[in-house]
């Protein structure tokens, strides 16, 4: 199954609603769908991961109500068909407008080519450039163009807002759940310009067919001239060769290659003020009209039609790697795929497990997970700020991650100087080019988080291209090891979200679960 619109969207709203849960709620009910809905030996890859967890997520959510994507994307439908339907009459009201002959003066041919041809040719090359741009000078580029985010935030504000206010309560609710996840900057989890640049190509499309259409009307049904002049001091022979470039991509063809003007069919054509057209002959008044509408499809039609199939590439390209371009989804996949641990000690009840403890003290076992034995344990690094690094530490630090699924290859000390940090990143950009290892960075939650750490993590997660959880504990004087409280973790959170990094997160931990 490839994921569509309304499935990105419905998971967005899904993934903010999950922000108020615990980790261990999540994981439960997360791996539960996937030993109901997949079996042993079964396909389990992440597109269909992703619609068992959106069918059971819509099922409960949805229950009397369409799902916010499905409504966004019927609104999205709605827009682009009328879309179509307004480019399509603008192109035949362009042109019949334009081929307007009174009688007395020709339409010059120069000035059909520079408005329906050049302004799309310049339009459609602006638009190379600026993507090609934005491509080169921009290493995490945003989701959606500042233009893009524009009409999105103008189309809420000012049409959807008070439309919405009609609609029956009931509906109005999800409506404005649909409008704040499209206004989203980071929040949205699709490249917004992939579906824009599709919906313009296909708009561009019915423009130049609503151009063709008015053309060959008036064509068919007038008497219309067409002539060239301009103050330039143009030789009839210039012109010639200019037509035979243009014509270059028809003039294989026996029968369009007669469709170009002859030398005197141009020098007919001609058109000087003080002369008038009276003396020019009808045949070359009337020969430049094949010329320019196998212009017009060629410089024009065909270019979009082209266009509007790499927009379509492009876009199911963008809906197929969107899975993969977010935490959340690679989040909501371990969960499904790692089996459900329970911690069992030999120490008494209620004794707390602290930084004295030893791997004896912790055995796991599976509760009652049926496909434990295939279990899925993601290798991660581990980097741990220097002023907590000790060997009880790491042991507790293990039976965390052990627990969500995680297992510790490395445990690597930093923040011990400039020049071993920097060292570390490169060491983990060489290991990330050949294994993609997601990175845990355990820091302590009292310690304001700095603009210098906060950079650091930036280049961690530029240089290995991977997910960046940081996990914060709070060590006491005994050694053991704490939760860090709310207001540290609502700190820690405001910071890390201002990175604007999918990929850089707290790691979800809940009191009592380290201790």
């Amino acid at each position: 199954m490839n994921p569509k619109y309304r499935d990105i969207i419905d998971a967005a709203f899904f993934f903010h609603l999950d922000r108020q849960k615990n980790w261990q709620e999540l994981h439960k009910r997360d791996r539960a769908l996937f030993l109901e809905y997949v079996p042993k030996d079964g396909q389990e890859d992440s597109a269909r991961l992703l619609s068992i967890w959106l069918a059971a997520q819509r099922g409960k959510q949805c229950i009397d109500t369409e799902s916010i994507g499905t409504i966004v994307s019927k609104a999205l439908s709605r827009i682009h068909l009328i879309l179509l339907v307004i480019s399509f009459f603008v192109g035949i009201s362009a042109t019949t407008t334009f081929l307007y002959y009174s009688g007395t003066t020709p339409i010059n041919i120069f000035s059909f080519i520079i408005i329906f041809i050049g302004s799309q040719l310049c339009t459609i090359t602006l638009a190379l450039l600026v993507r090609l741009i934005r491509s080169l000078g921009q290493g995490q580029k945003s989701l959606s163009p500042p233009l893009i985010r524009y009409c999105l935030a103008l189309f809420t504000s000012f049409l959807a807002g008070p439309l919405i206010a009609k609609f029956p309560a009931e509906k109005r609710l999800n409506y404005e759940h649909a409008l704040g996840i499209l206004k989203q900057n980071k929040g949205y989890s699709v490249d917004l310009s992939s579906l824009f640049n599709r919906i313009h190509q296909s708009a561009s499309i019915s423009l130049n067919i609503g151009l063709l259409f008015g053309a060959l009307y008036k064509i068919i049904t007038s008497d219309i001239a067409f002539g060239w002049q301009s103050t330039l001091r143009l030789s009839t022979e210039y012109i010639q060769t200019m037509v035979q470039i243009v014509s270059a991509p028809w003039n294989w063809s026996s029968l369009l290659a007669h469709a170009n003007p002859t030398l005197e069919q141009i020098a007919g054509s001609r058109i000087i003020l003080k002369d008038g057209i009276y003396h020019l002959a009808n045949q070359n008044l009337s020969s430049w009209w094949p010329f320019l509408i196998l212009c017009l499809l060629t410089y024009g039609l065909l270019p979009r039609i082209l266009l509007f199939l790499i927009a379509l590439l492009q876009e199911r390209k963008s809906l197929q790697s969107s899975t993969t371009r977010r935490a959340e989804y690679q989040k909501l996949f371990h969960r499904m795929r790692t089996p459900i641990y329970e911690q069992k000690s030999e120490k008494e009840p209620g004794q707390t497990i602290g930084a004295d403890a030893t791997d004896k003290d912790r055995r796991f076992s599976h509760t009652g997970d049926e496909q434990s034995q295939t279990g899925h344990q993601a290798t991660v690094t581990v980097l741990i700020a220097a002023d907590i690094r000790n060997a009880r530490h790491d042991n507790i630090l293990k039976t965390l991650l052990l627990q969500h699924g995680y297992r510790a290859e490395r445990l690597i000390t930093f923040m011990a100087d400039y020049a071993s940090d920097q060292e570390i990143v490169d060491q983990l950009a060489l290991q990330n080019s050949k294994q993609h290892c997601p990175i845990f960075i355990v820091m302590e939650a009292n310690m304001v988080p700095l603009t210098e750490f906060l950079s650091y993590v930036q280049t961690i997660r530029e240089k290995t291209q991977t997910t960046v959880e940081v996990l914060l504990v709070n060590s006491l004087a005994d050694g053991s090891l704490v939760s860090p409280k709310e207001t540290e973790t609502l700190l820690w959170q405001q910071k890390i979200a201002g990175l604007g990094d999918s990929f850089i997160q707290l790691f979800p931990i809940t009191l009592g679960e380290i201790q």
